[in-house]
């Protein structure tokens, strides 16, 4: 049997994110912080409480969820959004602080694929410097510096002697 849960996620005191599941809570938090495209909007490391709710049937998850959304306008939820104000009010759910014990897990593992990202960026800026210079040199043209070719006046020379 599945269990219709509705968990709220919050950095600080704020309400980021409200969602709906039927799976078990640590595998749905995990999918927010490593599958795509979630990934990319839940930090981890910015997680300071998880709080779930049970309700009885599937419908009534998918009804609280939007009307939850609505209520409460959690910055992160962009689907199901009204740009006006609700007119009714359901009953409130017992919310119940959730312990996501693998959270320290998971931010370390954020933290980790981040770095290791910014990384993997820097070596292929410095690899498109490094071409760019080689280039520059067969045209009898002076090396271009990293600043430079991060931005400064340069970048549009930078474009067209890239294509």
């Amino acid at each position: 049997m599945c269990v219709n849960v509705l968990y709220q996620i919050y950095y600080g005191d704020q309400l980021v994110y409200l969602g709906r599941t039927r799976q078990p809570i640590d595998r749905r938090l995990h999918g927010h912080f490593f599958q795509k495209p979630m990934h990319k909007k839940l930090d981890a490391r910015a997680v300071s409480r998880v709080r779930v709710a049970k309700v009885a049937t599937q419908a009534d998850m998918f009804l609280y969820e939007i009307y939850y959304i609505n209520k409460l306008k959690p910055a992160l939820n962009c689907d199901d959004k009204a740009q006006d104000e609700l007119t009714i009010e359901l009953p409130e759910l017992c919310w119940l602080e959730y312990d996501p014990r693998l959270l320290p897990k998971w931010s370390a593992e954020t933290e980790k694929r981040e770095r290791a990202a910014k990384e993997r960026l820097q070596r292929e800026i410095e690899e498109n410097l490094k071409a760019l210079n080689e280039r520059r040199a067969r045209h009898g043209r002076p090396e271009m510096t990293m600043d430079e070719y991060l931005g400064n006046t340069k970048t549009q020379e930078v474009r067209n002697e890239v294509q």
